[in-house]
């Protein structure tokens, strides 16, 4: 298999992946407003029959959101990994197709005290660590 193949199809499966994280958040997010209504709802509902049928749904609606903003959060780190995973595949295309302008040039790391630093091409815009 050739490497712009195995890159090409591992964007387009990365895609698929970051596609279905995105709606899992907003059906997270839907949900979790729906637990906060249906709290709201039933303190309003159930405050006039007393505390304790109040205390209990209560505490259950808010495990549930608790453990939806658990869940929510490591979606949204798995949308950054994703996120991080696209793109190093379009910059190994990119390099694939010759295209190495876009990679940090280095030029913090030239010694200022070397004379020939430069003239070396090891930092810099098209050099051996671009």
């Amino acid at each position: 298999m050739l490497p712009e193949n195995y890159y090409k199809e591992r964007l387009e499966i990365l895609h698929k992946q970051l596609s279905k994280l995105t709606r899992k958040k907003s059906r997270l997010g839907w949900l979790r407003f729906t637990v906060v209504i249906a709290l709201i709802f039933f303190i309003y509902i159930f405050w006039s029959a007393g505390l304790i049928y109040v205390i209990p749904v209560s505490l259950l609606l808010l495990t549930g959101f608790i453990k939806m903003v658990f869940i929510d959060i490591n979606n949204n780190n798995l949308i950054a990994h994703t996120k991080v995973l696209i793109e190093i595949n379009e910059d190994e295309i990119k390099s694939l197709e010759g295209n190495y302008h876009h990679f940090p040039a280095g030029n913090e790391f030239i010694p200022k005290e070397h004379l020939y630093a430069n003239d070396l091409n090891i930092f810099g815009r098209a050099s051996l660590s671009q």
